[in-house]
Order: structure tokens, then C-alpha cells, then sequence
């Protein structure tokens, strides 16, 4: 009822969606079609950016309801993400497989958490608060008094 929204949904680690993992479901497919805007974090230095731009979205415009999509991996510190991808054993005792296997992941974290550090900034967004115009009150004005019995409903 045009009111706005912000709605955060958790999903299964980026390297594991699409792929049967578990309570991976295809939201953003469901979701699109109910909200005015949505995103998926994709790197952990866009979590504030894109939660930024969804209260910007939510607000704008006719006022609704918004969806972020944030996932698991991007939730949880580095060195936790980095303990659950790295492959167990010896690294000099792996197969070429196993250690493109090893770069390709590496280099996901990297992607995953380059930027995050950076100081990024805090401040809140502006308010806007719509006001009504001179002739708009003049007309309100007139409706009043010559309303019988008039009745303002203000929230």
C-alpha cells in the first residue's frame, strides 16, 4: 500500500547456487515480481552501497517494497570463507586439477573480499519531505470552509 520496504533474504554461497546446495532457491525469480527493485550482493564491499541504494529505491518514485539478496558467503568473515573452500592436503602432492582448483577459489575470495576494507561512507541519506504548494493549500483551504461538516483524517 505504497509504503516503503526494505526486505534482506539470505542465500547459499555464491559458489554453490545453482548447484543443489542447500535451501538454494531461486528468489531473485520470485521476488522481481513483487518488488520495484532488487539486487543480489555480488562482493562484500557492495553490501552498504546497494543497501544504500535500495532505501534510495524504496522511497522514490511511488513508495514500495524492495528485495536485497545477500549471500552467505558475503556474511561471514574472511577467514571463515577462506577455511571452508580451501581443498585439504598437501599442496606439493596436488594434481594439476586440484591446483587450478586452488586458484580458481583463491581467486573467488579475492574478488569476493578486494575492497572490503576500504573506509566507506557512513552518512545518511538525505530525507526529502514532500510539501504541499501555495495553490494546493489555497485550494484545501477553500474545500474547508465551505465543508458543512469537515473531517481530516492526518498520519
Amino acid at each position: 500500500a505504497q509504503s516503503p520496504l526494505i526486505l534482506l533474504g539470505g542465500a547459499a554461497a555464491s559458489l554453490s547456487k545453482n548447484r543443489g546446495a542447500l535451501q538454494d532457491v531461486d528468489q531473485m525469480s520470485v521476488m522481481k515480481t513483487i518488488v520495484k527493485w532488487s539486487a543480489t550482493v555480488v562482493r562484500v564491499k557492495d553490501i552498504v552501497p546497494i543497501l544504500k541504494q535500495a532505501f534510495v529505491e524504496a522511497q522514490s518514485g511511488v513508495p514500495g517494497p524492495v528485495f536485497v539478496e545477500l549471500p552467505i558467503d558475503k556474511l561471514y568473515p574472511m577467514s571463515t570463507v577462506l577455511k571452508e573452500i580451501t581443498p585439504k592436503g598437501e599442496p606439493q602432492k596436488a594434481s594439476f586439477v586440484k591446483k587450478c582448483v586452488n586458484w580458481y577459489l583463491n581467486r573467488y575470495v579475492e574478488m569476493t573480499f578486494g575492497g572490503a576494507f576500504v573506509p566507506q561512507d557512513p552518512s545518511p541519506l538525505p530525507v526529502s519531505l514532500p510539501l504541499a504548494s501555495s495553490s494546493q493549500l489555497t485550494s484545501i483551504t477553500k474545500l474547508l470552509q465551505d465543508a458543512s461538516q469537515p473531517v481530516l483524517l492526518v498520519g
